[in-house]
């Protein structure tokens, strides 16, 4: 995603992102993934559909128990 996102500016030609800040961010950050990623033998989550938004189609999940949703 950071990478999708590295060259993108909002409407006034700003960059949304400060890529050197980012890359001092995530070179920190990248070791909490296992952390807050799902395990890959447990899907907490399961596609119930998909929205088209700016262009791109995005995923609609739902929880295993229909009890939230990410978007």
């Amino acid at each position: 995603m950071l990478a999708a996102f590295a060259d993108s500016r909002e409407t006034m030609g700003i960059p949304l992102i400060d890529q050197e800040r980012m890359d001092v961010i995530w070179d920190t950050q990248r070791r909490h993934l296992p952390c807050i990623q799902d395990p890959p033998e447990v899907q907490l989550y399961t596609q119930t559909g998909s929205i088209t938004k700016g262009g791109l189609t995005l995923p609609v999940p739902s929880t295993t128990t229909s009890t939230a949703s990410y978007l």
